[in-house]
């Protein structure tokens, strides 16, 4: 039950994950657990842009020294930073 939150999408929101039977799909880290709800973005095929997020705060939410006491954002970001950086971003 401490895990589930993060590794999952949604989690106790409405249209979020249920169950890996009900809502297979939201299994699993996905866009929405780091870039927060784009049901509008996802249907205007991106044309809408999801609210811009600092990284920073969006991985502290589960990378905490709780559940992942070695995480290290500088070293992780370039992993997953779709090649663009916040920098970038906020312009």
């Amino acid at each position: 039950p401490d895990c589930v939150s993060c590794h999952v999408v949604g989690l106790d929101r409405e249209g979020g994950f249920i169950s890996r039977k009900q809502t297979a799909a939201l299994a699993d880290v996905g866009c929405e657990s780091c870039h927060g709800p784009a049901a509008e973005h996802v249907q205007t095929l991106g044309t809408v842009k999801t609210l811009a997020i600092d990284p920073k705060k969006s991985c502290a939410g589960c990378h905490n020294m709780d559940h992942s006491p070695k995480f290290e954002y500088e070293s992780y970001w370039p992993k997953i930073s779709h090649g663009k950086t916040w920098e970038k971003k906020k312009t």
